[in-house]
């Protein structure tokens, strides 16, 4: 099995959590990751939104990833946006923008993974993030108090198993 290039991306219009990483067969190496935040908060939501697509599409640029995982909005309402539907939808569609930037590009596949789905079985916040710490030990120097990083991490974990299972499916049903 080779080795398969990929970026995941747990977006939002103020934080933006990245992970970069190889795939080979059923490990999962995370050699990059980091957080997008534009550089004023202040600034209107729109050009948050235009700042995170801008930085999304750079991050594309530089690895060349043979697939981009992005998280989709779930319905889950948490955080500062709980019972604010003007938040949930920022939310969704800096999640729409940072799609359309990886879609746009000439070197992705993209993959989009609801947020409900990948995050079941996966434990809470706290749990990803120790499990992120696992994964890729540079986490630790980083100040990551969204979880946006962790779920990213995580997400390009949890894409990566999800490759090696249907691998093993196909081999199965091809016998």
């Amino acid at each position: 099995m080779s080795e398969t290039t990929v970026l995941a991306f747990d977006p939002s219009s103020t934080c933006t959590g990245w992970a970069a990483g190889v795939i080979h067969g059923k490990d999962v190496w995370p050699e990059h990751g980091g957080l997008l935040k534009p550089p004023a908060k202040a600034d209107s939501k729109m050009k948050r939104i235009e700042w995170m697509v801008r930085s999304v599409f750079d991050l594309v640029t530089k690895f060349k990833p043979a697939n981009v995982v992005i998280e989709i909005p779930g319905g889950k309402q948490h955080g500062s946006i709980k019972g604010r539907a003007s938040g949930l939808t920022i939310y969704g569609m800096a999640a729409g923008a940072i799609w359309c930037a990886v879609f746009m590009h000439p070197h992705k596949c993209v993959l989009e993974a609801a947020e409900t789905t990948w995050t079941t079985g996966q434990g809470s916040k706290t749990t990803r993030a120790q499990r992120a710490l696992m994964l890729w030990p540079p986490y630790k120097d980083i100040k990551d108090s969204g979880n946006d990083l962790s779920d990213a991490i995580c997400l390009l974990d949890w894409y990566g198993r999800r490759l090696w299972r249907e691998s093993l499916t196909t081999l199965y049903d091809r016998r």
